[in-house]
């Protein structure tokens, strides 16, 4: 996944507080992809990031995981 401040890839499943960027603490990281990924969610809702493959397909060339992204969406909508 994708992360503000740190460039690359990055395994979401693991944080190392020695390699936070900016004095950016844990909690800071996970609300920065907390924030994305609401934003993203909102976008999807509003029909920004089409449906099936290409909602896929923008969700690689954003950096985002199409799962992660779809889960949002589903707690928006209370699904």
């Amino acid at each position: 996944g994708y992360i503000d401040g740190i460039s690359g890839n990055v395994d979401l499943n693991y944080i190392d507080t020695k390699y936070a960027t900016n004095n950016k603490s844990v909690d800071d990281i996970l609300k920065s992809f907390k924030d994305k990924y609401i934003k993203i969610a909102n976008d999807i809702i509003a029909g920004k990031y089409g449906n099936g493959a290409d909602r896929v397909e923008a969700m690689r060339k954003l950096g985002a995981d199409y799962d992660i992204a779809q889960a949002f969406v589903n707690n928006i909508l209370g699904y």
